[in-house]
């Protein structure tokens, strides 16, 4: 006798699926044999509902519960069965990261030369000295609020970084998911 449920989904540490369970790998099945099983996920998961019919895909995925749950912070995304979401790599944009600013430090007097260096040797990204020869005048004048000196922000402060996604997947274990294909008829309760 059968313990496990028609459409019923397991974890299996082997490397093919026993009897009674293929690998959901969404692998397409024939209707004619697997009837019972259609009429429980139907082309929830593909398939052309005339012959063929596929079982879930969960290589290389975590399966989610449905529904709307809830956290700390109110209701979570509504999420419905056979929904495939998430994404292994992220690339993040100026609107990904926090809000924040840059320090930018000057004087008023003059000098011959002007140099900066990059961040200290304890930082990843190092960029060398740089330097104008020649007179370098005040760059804002403590004399008056109304002086103005026009500065070009993009020269002085640039962007770093180079756009490559990042690794967005939590610490995990492959593992085969297998769904029953013959067992027990599962009654509506």
């Amino acid at each position: 006798m059968t313990d496990y449920f028609i459409g019923e989904i397991r974890l299996f540490a082997g490397d093919y699926a026993p009897v009674d369970f293929v690998v959901c790998d969404g692998r397409p099945l024939q209707i004619n044999d697997y009837q019972a099983l259609y009429s429980l996920i139907g082309t929830t998961y593909g398939g052309d509902g005339q012959t063929t019919f596929n079982v879930p895909d969960l290589r290389g995925r975590v399966a989610v519960g449905t529904g709307t749950g809830t956290s700390d912070s109110g209701a979570l995304t509504p999420r419905s069965i056979g929904q495939i979401m998430g994404t292994e790599q992220v690339a993040l944009t100026p609107t990904n990261t926090p809000s924040h600013s840059h320090a930018f430090n000057a004087t008023n007097s003059p000098a011959n030369s002007a140099e900066a260096a990059g961040p200290s040797a304890t930082n990843i990204r190092t960029f060398g000295a740089f330097t104008k020869q020649g007179a370098v005048s005040g760059l804002y004048s403590t004399s008056s609020a109304s002086k103005a000196v026009a500065l070009n922000p993009g020269a002085l402060v640039k962007a770093g970084g180079s756009g490559a996604p990042h690794n967005n997947m939590m610490r995990s274990c492959a593992i085969n998911y297998i769904i029953a294909v013959q067992g027990l008829y599962p009654s509506q309760g």
